[in-house]
């Protein structure tokens, strides 16, 4: 795998940051964090890592950086069809994001519905939320802190959110305490 750095890349908190101050677009951002799919690596991404905040800041970037943090030799050398499901969910095209998610290669699907159940359920986007719920993705760390933290007592998610996610089946794998 190729670790070098890139210093014309962003990694996930500069991406994140430069995008909330206009200075990059949303596509420019995905741009950099699909970088990462490439094996392009930073000085941030090297373990162990801080999440610097990321888990707060951008739980939908900080998903992005745990799998391609993992992969090793299934680098994903061309990312135009996952880019382009990431541009019809940014552009609220549900209906394509969900066909396209369907027709995506078994394992960039996998690794986008992690993502994506992250960004939709923030976004109050159950069509989107429930279709990465039941394709099933590997519930890491970080999906697993977003999902307590959505469900806290006194926590506003929509209910329908949070009935999706207490049907699914990763709810009967990880409890609610």
């Amino acid at each position: 795998m190729d670790t070098s750095t890139n210093s014309k890349s962003l990694c996930f908190m500069e991406a994140f940051e430069a995008k909330e101050r206009q200075e990059i677009s949303h596509e420019e951002y995905l741009d950099h964090l699909l970088t990462h799919c490439n094996g392009i690596r930073h000085e941030y991404d090297k373990w162990p890592y801080d999440l610097d905040g990321l888990d707060e800041a951008d739980p939908f970037g900080l998903s992005i950086r745990v799998w391609t943090a993992g992969l090793k030799e299934g680098i994903i050398k061309d990312t135009s069809a996952m880019k382009g499901i990431l541009m019809a969910y940014h552009n609220g095209k549900d209906a394509t994001v969900t066909t396209d998610l369907a027709q995506l290669e078994q394992q960039q699907a996998t690794y986008l519905c992690e993502s994506l159940a992250v960004a939709s359920s923030l976004d109050n986007r159950p069509v989107v939320f429930k279709f990465c719920m039941d394709k099933g993705f590997c519930y890491r760390g970080p999906f697993l802190m977003h999902t307590d933290r959505l469900q806290e007592a006194g926590n506003t998610t929509p209910k329908e959110i949070s009935e999706i996610l207490d049907a699914s089946q990763f709810r009967k794998s990880f409890p609610r305490f």
